[in-house]
């Protein structure tokens, strides 16, 4: 057989090239074409569909990896009518190899060649989506050719026509923008870093469109409507056939949302997001990149912050939504990157995602600080604390501006000073305030300029930016405490207090102003609930918590006697117990529930409750006997009785009676 299949691969070189017969493919490869790898890191090449030509006797496959022959088959071809069916399958693996499948129909004299894909490989699939920073046009020095194992499908053309007939895989291309194979500069290099660590081949799909706004992306009710930039971008992923096996998700947007279309900007991702889902059903990792100051500047472009502030909380809402900060990131033009900007958020998304992507281990402070809590830090409200999950560093002065001066509170309260230690950020204030807000970085100028913010910046020690935030709560905690239990008895007071220091007090008593009540501490001597409103220089106020004050009635003890008498005899003692579970002081000093008395008189106990309250109980008699001793007579006046007669022994006392041999009355 091998001789024959060799004899009939000579005849190739004089067979005729035609890739045109009349073949019909149910699946094929095309050149360049990437598979997405299973879990087995391996893919299945299927070459199937039907011959339309009558004359074939057989059918040849070949496979070539790297140049070198894996496989060679031959089949016979059975027609059924004018047709006859074909399937071969191949199992190719993850990794930087290129694969060459060729197919050829052979009629007994002459063979034709109707297929051959070149450099097929296995790997990775990821989409990108978003505006002109999606695209990431090179700009400047730094720009690098395609890459043999970073791999696009389609054109990002805003043409229609254009998509429905590029359906071709090829080399991503990180220069051309909305073109054919484009996939921008920071993704080429992502891709190449994330190719060459792991071995493993990757395709980038870029829907990215310049200048647009989220709610331009959002899908039509024809999720393929091809007049959509949604609809275009699912067109090519499912013509990729790559649909269920998209590694992960990059968005780059929200320049073009700064004006009032902020509002509605949460509610529009949450769409986007639902049709993702849906659409690509086993995409499990979304990366959003948070824009930072400047780009489409106009004077109805005034919510930059805020729009910033929601790409920074999403991944608060959606847990397969990372984020990535683009703050710090040098180079930027006031709207996008140079390309050696963008290839440092290539570096930093690939620190950020090789362990999530590529199995590699992760790389210490590569996620963007995240602010944890913001809290007042001292007792007059001078300093505030900014916590992040890992350390942040205070920067110098950049261009002569201070980061102190872009970090902002809802008052005249000015920011007079910053430091770190470890994950710590300390602000030193111009005043004692009651602010509950606080925000990271302008909108888009430095103060009083029309130059765009480049900084200084909050970063971490790896220089990855703390993502800008907008109105972040400011926990302002007034803390009123007790210096008793708050329960009062008699003429009791207690004395409420706070450590706030440097502003002015008002005490209420059931939300009532207490007059002349003003100072940082309170007398209370009256039932009821307590607050304190404090009031900074700027009229902001901060109200307390809450205590409430009730006056005391424990319940008067009893006291019973363990035998049910208050009598016992000399020599002897009775128990006396209180019926209070509180703290007791008997009349005679002992201090425990129970009272073991010995001397007959007149006993009380008094309990103390846990809020101070005493009550005494009423006074309990114990009374003590000393018994006479009983004599015993006989009636017949003799001890004296015969034989078969009896004695009848009487007894003096009154009492019970226990004569010695058991008789239990007054006579034996």
């Amino acid at each position: 057989m091998k001789l024959k299949l060799l004899s009939l691969l000579a005849l190739f070189v004089f067979s005729v090239f035609n890739l045109n017969a009349q073949v019909n493919y149910t699946s094929r490869p095309s050149s360049l074409q990437l598979y997405p790898r299973d879990i087995n890191d391996s893919a299945t090449v299927n070459i199937s569909g039907d011959v339309t030509t009558l004359g074939f006797t057989k059918v040849i496959f070949t496979c070539h990896k790297n140049g070198t022959l894996l496989d060679s088959s031959i089949a016979n071809i059975g027609y059924n009518g004018n047709i006859a069916p074909f399937a071969k399958a191949y199992s190719i693996r993850a990794e930087k190899s290129h694969y060459r499948f060729k197919m050829f129909l052979f009629n007994g004299s002459t063979s034709t060649q109707v297929l051959r894909s070149d450099s097929v490989c296995s790997g990775d699939v990821y989409l990108i989506n978003g505006q002109s920073n999606g695209n990431a046009i090179a700009n400047g020095p730094g720009t690098e050719i395609p890459y043999l194992w970073v791999r696009s499908f389609g054109t990002q053309k805003n043409d229609s026509a254009a998509c429905l007939a590029d359906t071709s895989f090829g080399l991503g291309n990180g220069t051309t923008g909305n073109n054919k194979l484009s996939i921008g500069v920071w993704a080429l290099r992502l891709g190449k870093m994330f190719a060459d660590t792991s071995g493993i081949p990757v395709c980038f799909i870029n829907g990215s469109r310049s200048g647009t706004r989220i709610i331009q992306h959002l899908p039509s009710v024809d999720r393929l409507d091809m007049n959509s930039f949604y609809g275009r971008l699912l067109y090519r992923v499912q013509k990729a056939g790559v649909t269920n096996k998209i590694k992960g998700f990059f968005w780059y947007q929200g320049e073009s949302d700064t004006d009032t279309a902020s509002f509605q900007y949460a509610s529009r991702f949450a769409t986007l997001y639902n049709a993702w889902k849906q659409d690509y059903p086993n995409l499990s990792k979304f990366i959003v990149m948070q824009t930072r100051p400047g780009c489409l500047i106009t004077q109805t472009t005034l919510y930059h912050q805020q729009t910033r502030e929601i790409l920074r909380s999403l991944p608060s809402i959606y847990s397969d939504v990372t984020l990535m900060t683009t703050v710090g990131i040098p180079d930027f033009d006031g709207c996008h990157f140079l390309t050696v900007g963008y290839l440092q958020l290539a570096l930093q998304l690939y620190n950020k995602l090789c362990d999530d992507f590529i199995g590699k281990s992760a790389i210490p402070e590569s996620d963007p600080p995240n602010l944890l809590s913001a809290t007042f830090s001292n007792n007059n409200n001078t300093e505030i604390s900014l916590v992040f999950d890992q350390p942040v560093l205070w920067p110098a002065l950049f261009n002569g501006y201070d980061l102190k001066d872009y970090i902002y509170l809802n008052s005249t309260t000015t920011i007079l000073s910053g430091s770190s230690v470890s994950n710590t950020v300390k602000l030193q204030l111009s005043a004692s305030t009651n602010e509950s807000k606080i925000t990271y970085l302008p909108g888009i100028y430095y103060a009083g300029t029309n130059t765009e913010y480049a900084g200084p910046w909050l970063l971490n020690t790896k220089n990855v930016g703390v993502p800008s935030f907008y109105q972040f709560n400011l926990t302002n905690d007034l803390i009123i405490t007790a210096d008793r239990p708050t329960t009062i008895c008699g003429s009791d007071s207690v004395i409420l207090a706070t450590v706030r220091i440097g502003q002015t007090y008002q005490w209420y008593r059931n939300s009532i102003l207490i007059n002349s009540a003003t100072a940082q501490t309170f007398v209370a001597k009256l039932d009821g609930t307590y607050s304190l409103i404090v009031k900074d220089g700027n009229n902001l106020t901060d109200t307390s918590n809450v205590i409430v004050i009730s006056y005391g009635s424990p319940v008067q003890p009893t006291i019973t006697s363990s035998s049910g008498s208050n009598i016992f005899c000399a020599g002897s003692s009775i128990v006396l117990n209180s019926s209070s579970a509180n703290a007791f002081l008997w009349s005679n000093g002992v201090t425990t529930a129970s009272n073991v008395i010995t001397t007959p008189g007149s006993y009380a106990v008094t309990t103390t409750s846990i809020n101070g309250c005493t009550s005494v109980s009423n006074a309990f008699v114990v009374t003590m006997e000393t018994p006479v001793q009983p004599t015993i007579t006989s009636s017949s006046g003799s001890n004296i009785f015969c034989a078969g007669s009896s004695i009848v022994l009487n007894s003096s006392s009154a009492n019970a009676f226990l004569w010695s041999n058991g008789a239990t009355t007054a006579y034996n």
